[in-house]
């Protein structure tokens, strides 16, 4: 419906300050681990994705760890209506495109569920995971394919 600007690694401290405040229910991320995910972050493997809404402001987002063509998506929230679907249902189609072969979601839910997720057996999982965790994805989204050019006045 066009409500939500889409953007990746723009956010991503804020995006998992608020994964861990936003949660009802309590959260793992502690000081320490929103530390080490900014690192890895930096190192170019955790990445973000962020749902703005129409006055610029942050209404969701996901943040999880790319591995050759894996993703492990961490954890998500969401401060507008609909917001992480979005944010999800996006993740998922463009992971999809750059040739990743598997988004997982660590834990089953309604919500994800919703979404198109599903359960699968540990032992397929675990063939998926060493089959694609040192293979590149057919695009590599999180190293831009162009460059900015200076132009020169004459």
């Amino acid at each position: 419906q066009g409500v939500y600007r889409i953007t990746i690694d723009q956010a991503f401290p804020e995006v998992i300050r608020l994964c861990g405040e936003l949660r009802e229910e309590g959260t793992w991320i502690t000081p320490d681990m929103e530390l080490a995910y900014c690192r890895l972050h930096e190192l170019g493997y955790a990445h973000s994705f962020e749902a703005w809404d129409e006055d610029g402001t942050l209404a969701g987002g996901l943040y999880g760890v790319a591995l050759g063509r894996c993703f492990f998506g961490e954890s998500m929230f969401s401060r507008r209506r609909d917001a992480s679907k979005v944010v999800f249902v996006h993740v998922a189609g463009n992971l999809q495109q750059w040739g990743y072969r598997i988004m997982d979601c660590q834990v089953e839910n309604p919500h994800l569920l919703r979404m198109g997720a599903g359960l699968i057996p540990r032992s397929e999982f675990l063939t998926i995971i060493r089959n694609n965790v040192h293979e590149q994805p057919a695009h590599d989204p999180w190293r831009p394919t162009w460059h900015w050019r200076r132009e020169t006045s004459p």
